[in-house]
């Protein structure tokens, strides 16, 4: 399974990376929203992982894209940028519930969740 991993910061993007590579995936990375873009446009993935807030786009535009272009394709949004109480499917038309991880996660947290939003695009 490939994955697009996409994430401004460079310590987590590396940290999901090994993770991913740990268990067998193939992993690519892009650092924002337009490397993302263009990697999407130019390579086949099987999910992408992708930070919310990254320079040149966010998760949105990634996910607006992919619902046009890609639509069964899964798509696990990290969060940290969005405080308890906001917490829930305020984007309902683009990120479906369930398919946002907030950070901190711990590895196993990122696996599962990983799996379950791929199990629920099957």
């Amino acid at each position: 399974m490939k994955i697009l991993v996409v994430d401004d910061d460079d310590f987590l993007r590396a940290l999901v990376k090994k993770a991913l590579l740990s268990q067998g995936y193939k992993v690519m990375t892009s650092s924002n929203g337009l490397d993302a873009m263009g990697k999407l446009k130019n390579f086949s993935f099987d999910a992408i992982v992708t930070d919310n807030v990254i320079p040149y786009g966010g998760a949105l535009p990634i996910a607006e894209y992919l619902r046009q272009n890609a639509p069964q394709l899964p798509v696990l949004v990290i969060s940290g940028g969005m405080p308890p109480s906001a917490r829930q499917e305020d984007s309902s038309a683009t990120i479906p519930a369930g398919h946002i991880l907030y950070k901190p996660f711990k590895k196993d947290e990122l696996l599962a969740a990983l799996g379950s939003v791929v199990a629920a695009a099957a």
